[in-house]
């Protein structure tokens, strides 16, 4: 699911977008859109650009080039996008769309229009302090029209959230905007779903992670160093969720990436600490690409999600055992920040039966056709009177001559196909329950339900005793850490006694030597304790670490020499002073 990322900045400034419009409008003698100005009250605009006229398109591009209040700016369109969460509702666009074949696309289609809805959403971006998301769904962008976007985006200081999705961008399109998403200073989360993009594109993805941790890197050596004008305070510890760039990546439906690409994304991500979340439904990844992910999640414990369902290839052990390891990682999923999105459905071909039943129920009837619906063979029944197979009107929107062929073929009813482990569109487990009879359905999705219980049950019963022995290891540590903290202040203790007795004993032959009584050290053989025998260990320590263990015997000898002349000099002056007196 999706977090409305509007309610979370919520800002005290109006937005002024509605009078700005309706300016515009009067100038050029135009009705104000009532779809532009439903959500204006929250500084949102959300509109479907399909049913737009070309005189419509200007005061709107004025106005959102010069609004500084605006909060969000999504446009969609529906006429290339056939990747729809609904199987029903995209079939009924392709129908439309086949029907109006020789009708033209909708105007915003020009290339001149679409460069000039770009440029003014460029200005908006240079000027606006409240734009938190930019949404783009289903706009045939040339590269044109996406170094204009780039540039605004690059330069945008309060944009947060940006999804350009359902648009053929490819690899080019995706390094253009990469190239400047790094220099953008605010934006947590990307989206490029259906973006045809294949895996170069995740290389590129993956470059712009690295550089952006590299950059991070650096501020937060910076941040730890200590104050500058107070050099007495300790060293700063830096917040990591507080700083900028990426934390939520989405390429969902982009079959092309496959397991190469998965390779780079998991290399960036086993080593980068501010990524979150990353999205890859539906990518074609296979078993040997979710490895790749679980080592990386073994490795880094603060990446939350990885979201590779939709993926068939992908063994369900495999599966397991990674949202097993991220719910270790997230330890309490209600204090996550980003959260797993809703699973969406895969496209599925049309299949031949239902272009049957199109064609016989004609273009103005709409068709509803479920193709995993099993077909009851108690309804093909016989007629009394005739001897030949009912014709009455079918409630499953197969042709009753079709129906009649298939009862004729060995196995019929087909036996449906059970799902995936990961095709359930409300759990991230994927306990969705596989259709059967009218009896035998109930009693498989109830023992799917109890399966999926128990195995709910048991990650949640190892996610409890591996937090157990988390807290018992860092108990341990702090235990370790305090003995060690005793040790240290016990010998530091030490050095400082034998420190101060060697100082009190220098003292008393600097006592003894000024009472003219240096024969009495000079016969006990005290003349080498004229140094702190702590300082001469200090110097050994030095010498031996650079490598001048020769130096440092010479500095001894030399030492000693010296010592032995002063005593010799000091004994000669006393029995100068004895013969003198």
């Amino acid at each position: 699911m999706r977090v409305d990322p509007i309610s979370k900045t919520a800002s005290d400034v109006p937005c002024d977008f509605s009078a700005k419009y309706d300016d515009y409008c009067r100038q050029y003698h135009l009705l104000p859109l009532s779809s532009v100005k439903i959500k204006l009250d929250s500084g949102i605009i959300d509109l479907d650009t399909d049913t737009l006229r070309f005189d419509d398109w200007t005061p709107l591009c004025s106005a959102i080039g010069t609004c500084k209040t605006l909060r969000s700016l999504t446009l969609r369109s529906q006429y290339y996008n056939s990747s729809s969460n609904n199987f029903a509702e995209a079939e009924r666009r392709t129908l439309k769309r086949a029907s109006s074949a020789s009708k033209r696309p909708p105007i915003f289609q020009s290339k001149e229009l679409l460069s000039k809805i770009c440029t003014h959403i460029k200005d908006s971006l240079l000027i606006t302090t409240e734009l938190v998301l930019l949404e783009l769904d289903g706009l045939p962008f040339r590269r044109k029209d996406l170094t204009i976007l780039a540039q605004g985006i690059a330069k945008c200081k309060s944009l947060i959230h940006f999804r350009l999705t359902n648009s053929s961008i490819g690899d080019e399109g995706l390094d253009i905007l990469c190239r400047h998403l790094n220099q953008a200073p605010k934006i947590r989360e990307v989206d490029f779903s259906a973006c045809s993009l294949t895996s170069q594109g995740a290389h590129i993805i993956a470059d712009l992670i690295r550089q952006q941790g590299n950059r991070r890197h650096t501020d937060v050596w910076k941040e730890s160093l200590r104050h500058q004008q107070k050099e007495s305070l300790p060293y700063q510890n830096p917040m990591l969720d507080h700083m900028s760039g990426l934390r939520r990546v989405t390429l969902n439906r982009n079959p092309l990436i496959a397991d190469r690409g998965a390779t780079f994304l998991a290399e960036v991500i086993e080593a980068d600490l501010w990524i979150k979340a990353l999205d890859l439904q539906d990518c074609a990844i296979s078993t040997n690409g979710a490895k790749e992910f679980l080592n990386a999640a073994n490795y880094n414990s603060l990446i939350h999600i990885i979201d590779i369902r939709n993926n068939p290839l992908v063994d369900r052990d495999i599966m397991e055992k990674l949202i097993e390891q991220l719910l270790v990682n997230c330890e309490d999923d209600r204090l996550c920040e980003y959260k797993w999105l809703k699973l969406e459905s895969p496209r599925r071909p049309r299949s031949k039966i239902a272009r049957t039943a199109t064609t016989t129920a004609g273009a103005n009837q709409p068709v509803h056709f479920h193709p995993r619906t099993p077909i009851d063979p108690t309804k093909l029944q016989r007629s009394k009177s005739t001897g030949s197979v009912s014709t009455e009107p079918r409630s499953d929107g197969i042709p009753w001559r079709t129906a009649a062929r298939a009862a004729r073929l060995p196995g019929f009813p087909p036996r449906l196909p059970t799902r995936a482990f990961h095709s359930s569109e409300e759990s991230i487990y994927g306990a969705g329950g596989g259709g059967g009879g009218v009896g035998g359905g109930e009693f498989q999705q109830q023992q799917m339900k109890e399966n999926s219980n128990s195995r709910i049950q048991r990650l949640e019963n190892k996610l409890r005793e591996e937090r157990q022995a988390k807290k018992q290891l860092e108990e341990q540590l702090q235990q370790i850490l305090a003995k060690n903290d005793l040790a240290q202040r016990q010998q530091d203790h030490f050095c400082a006694v034998v420190e101060n007795t060697f100082q009190k004993f220098q003292k008393f032959l600097d006592f003894l030597r000024s009472k003219r009584l240096g024969e009495l050290i000079t016969m006990a053989g005290l003349d080498d304790a004229f140094t702190n025998p702590l300082d001469e260990l200090r110097e050994t320590s030095l010498s031996i670490a650079n490598g001048s263990n020769t130096n440092h015997q010479s500095v001894i000898a030399e030492k000693s020499e010296e010592r032995s002349q002063s005593s010799s000099s000091s004994s000669s002056s006393e029995t100068t002073t004895k013969h003198e007196s």
